[in-house]
């Protein structure tokens, strides 16, 4: 059934398969049928979605705090939040490397090795894993192809001695000293911002 339409619109748009009216005064609405049958305005505003998955615009009913779209997308949006994540540090740490890997290869788009043409990228820490405090430390990683990461994954002089070329003297000595002097890092703002930079990437 066709919605009535009421009097003292001045323009109406679809947003997020609702039909949001503005009316004279500027305030935008809503219309929806009571239990009694008759049309009526529900005034809110538009906002737009936090989980930056989805980022859509979407209307919030006045008084109304819901900060996502759907249920669905603030569910979506929570159990990959940073402050739950870490309640479970093992599955926080899993998802710090992936988002890290990722915006790695995003950053660097080849092998680092000078003339290899292989696409099949992968993240390549500097200094190993297990040093926590340079773990998501972006100077610490770089691509590498699949066959060039094994080959200095057996190779740890000739992978020190790229390294330096690579980043300089300098650079690898202070890598070496944070990893050795600092300990186990936040992981709270360390996921917000690996968050926020995949997001940002093209």
């Amino acid at each position: 059934m066709r919605k009535a339409i009421l009097p003292g619109v001045r323009a109406s748009k679809v947003i997020a398969g609702k039909k949001v009216f503005t009316d004279t005064r500027g305030k935008r609405f809503i219309q929806e049928r009571g239990v009694d049958g008759r049309v009526k305005r529900v005034y809110g505003d538009l906002a737009i979605c936090e989980n930056p998955a989805c980022a859509r615009t979407f209307f919030r009913r006045a008084r109304k705090r819901n900060k996502h779209c759907t249920t669905g997308c603030e569910k979506r949006h929570t159990r990959a939040s940073p402050e739950r994540l870490v309640a479970k540090k093992k599955q926080a740490r899993d998802e710090a490397d992936r988002l890290f890997s990722l915006l790695v290869r995003q950053r660097d788009k080849r092998c680092q090795v000078p003339g290899c043409r292989d696409m099949r990228l992968q993240c390549a820490h500097v200094l190993s894993r297990r040093y926590f405090a340079t773990r998501w430390n972006p100077y610490n990683a770089m691509a590498l192809c699949v066959g060039h990461h094994k080959q200095y994954t057996h190779d740890p002089i000739g992978w020190e001695e790229f390294c330096i070329r690579h980043l300089g003297e300098e650079l690898y000595r202070g890598l070496r000293l944070t990893a050795r002097t600092e300990g186990y890092p936040d992981l709270v703002p360390i996921l917000k911002w690996l968050k926020a930079e995949v997001v940002a990437k093209p």
